[in-house]
């Protein structure tokens, strides 16, 4: 027979280890769980995610600092000099014919060798032009002050102080000869680049030619006289940059 306070006494130690066994069994399951966990957080965020030695791809949400390749660069071309004059380049003036269409590879080799040398900056004379527009329709200026020949230092002295610029270079194609026989092609061309910053204007004054080789083949006469107008105008700018 047990006695009743006896009975109380097994009862309370039953409880306890009960509640002794248990918390061990919580503790060993945490461990194991720990445990297992371990080799997950070892591995590298890629290979966690990807499980091989491959890293994974970042995260479309993380934000990455990007670098700005070049800004050494990027700073040095900003601090470079850039010229402070503007040159009005105007259209050439041609002979007619052959001579005429080409104006355009003359001005355009001007201008592209103006600022290669990195002296001025080329602005090309247009009507259009907000500041002679504004000049014709308070008839400050004429439409035959606007229009070829520009090689005329009056029509220079009274149309440059309207078009807000104070350096203009004038070409003119001077002779243009085409000999058929040989498919050959002659040019002389001449330039002037006026400075009319001053009381008087500054002159500087250059001419040159060339001619295609003497046989051209079978080239047709415009894209001979091309490539000597390309040649020539290269030849000019060149020399009067020098002077």
């Amino acid at each position: 027979m047990i006695h009743p306070g006896n009975a109380c006494t097994a009862s309370s130690l039953v409880r306890s280890t009960a509640r002794i066994l248990t918390g061990c069994a919580i503790a060993a399951l945490a461990t194991v769980v720990g445990l297992a966990s371990l080799p997950a957080a070892a591995q590298s965020p890629g290979q966690a995610a990807s499980g091989s030695g491959k890293r994974a791809e970042r995260p479309s949400g993380e934000t990455v600092k990007q670098t700005t390749p070049g800004k050494k660069h990027g700073a040095m071309k900003d601090t470079m000099p850039v010229p402070s004059r503007t040159v009005l380049v105007f259209p050439t003036d041609g002979k007619g014919g052959v001579s005429d269409q080409v104006s355009d590879v003359i001005t355009d080799t001007v201008r592209a060798r103006i600022a290669a040398s990195g002296k001025y900056q080329t602005v090309y004379f247009l009507r259009s032009l907000p500041t002679v527009v504004r000049a014709l329709n308070e008839s400050t200026l004429t439409n035959n002050e606007v229009s070829h020949p520009f090689d005329d230092d009056a029509k220079l002295r009274k149309l440059m102080p309207q078009t807000g610029f104070d350096m203009a270079l004038t070409t003119s194609v001077d002779s243009y000869t085409y000999d058929a026989a040989k498919n050959q092609v002659t040019l002389l061309i001449s330039a002037r680049l006026i400075d009319f910053r001053g009381a008087k204007p500054v002159v500087k004054a250059a001419a040159e030619n060339a001619s295609s080789a003497a046989s051209g083949g079978n080239a047709r006469e415009i894209d001979l006289a091309n490539q000597v107008a390309h040649i020539v105008a290269e030849k000019l700018i060149t020399s009067l940059l020098a002077q």
